[in-house]
C-alpha cells in the first residue's frame, strides 16, 4: 500500500514537472509570438478570430500558471491573475512602441482579459462544475 502511494506521488510530480514546463514554454512563445513583426506569423495563424486566439491562449496560460503557482491560495491566484493581465499589457503597449509593424489593440486586452477570468472562475468552481 505504502508502495503504491509512493509511485502515485511520483507520478504526479512528473505531471506537474511537464505542467510546469509547458506553462513556461507557453508563456515564452506569448511574448516571442506578440513581438514578430506580422510578416513573420501570419502563416501561423489559422481561420479563427484574433481575439478567440487571445482568449484561448490567455485561458490556457492562466490554467498553467493557477497550477503551477497557486493552486489552493486565493492571493497566488489573485497575484497570478494580476501578473497576467499586466503581461498582456506589456506586450500590447510593445507592439505599439516597437518598429516591428504592430498596433495595439485595447479589444486584445478584453479577450485576455475574458480568458484569465472564464480560467480563474473555474479553477474556483472546481469540482463543482465538473
Amino acid at each position: 500500500m505504502i508502495y503504491s502511494m509512493q509511485m502515485l506521488t511520483m507520478r504526479l510530480s512528473k505531471a506537474n514537472f511537464w505542467i510546469q514546463a509547458a506553462t513556461y514554454g507557453l508563456t515564452l512563445l506569448a511574448v516571442v509570438g506578440s513581438l514578430l513583426p506580422p510578416r513573420h506569423i501570419e502563416p501561423l495563424t489559422f481561420s479563427l478570430s484574433d481575439k478567440l486566439i487571445h482568449s484561448v491562449y490567455y485561458f490556457i496560460l492562466t490554467i498553467g500558471w493557477l497550477h503551477t503557482y497557486a493552486q489552493d491560495v486565493q492571493r497566488k491566484q489573485l497575484h497570478v491573475v494580476i501578473s497576467l493581465l499586466a503581461l498582456g499589457l506589456l506586450l500590447e503597449c510593445l507592439q505599439a512602441i516597437l518598429p516591428i509593424n504592430r498596433t495595439m489593440d485595447a479589444y486584445d486586452l478584453i479577450a485576455n482579459g475574458f480568458g484569465i477570468v472564464v480560467a480563474l472562475l473555474l479553477v474556483r468552481l472546481g469540482p463543482k462544475v465538473l
